[in-house]
């Protein structure tokens, strides 16, 4: 008889009730893929309208309460947003102060405005190309600088 096994993983912007979250997902998740846009409050306010303490509150104590799930950090690089030396540098020393050992830095992927476009959104940021290699290599020295961790790409 074939035996079946799934796994559950999550994608999250960390935005969440965290004791709900704990009490209703946690305990059914076997992998949390956790995306760190902004390491400063006012930059995070600016470009989400939201602070950022509930998310990287939610990140810390993911960390702890979800010893069994692993959690990797993953952040996306938006030129000229998240891909700054101050931002890339202050999320290094946070995931570094939290006993991360590796993360993902998550190139530009311009595709996502055609589909807003189709949804008669126009949005605000308005960039149409992919990262370049110099970019990419740009934001994993600045990420480099401030922490021993190991990096990788998502392509």
């Amino acid at each position: 008889m074939p035996m079946w096994c799934s796994y559950t993983a999550l994608e999250t912007s960390g935005f969440f009730r965290y004791e709900s979250f704990k009490k209703k997902m946690l305990p059914w998740l076997d992998l949390i893929c956790f995306d760190i846009k902004l390491i400063d409050e006012a930059d995070s306010k600016q470009y989400t309208g939201r602070s950022n303490k509930r998310i990287l509150s939610n990140f810390s104590r993911l960390l702890s309460d979800a010893a069994r799930i692993p959690v990797i950090p993953r952040i996306p690089l938006i030129p000229g947003i998240t891909t700054t030396k101050e931002n890339l540098a202050g999320i290094a020393a946070f995931l570094n102060d939290q006993g991360i050992k590796t993360c993902e830095l998550m190139p530009y992927n311009p595709l996502w405005l055609d589909k807003l476009q189709k949804l008669g959104i126009t949005p605000r940021y308005r960039r149409t190309s992919f990262m370049t290699p110099a970019e990419q290599q740009a934001c994993v020295d600045s990420f480099t600088q401030h922490s021993p961790m190991e990096k990788k790409h998502a392509n």
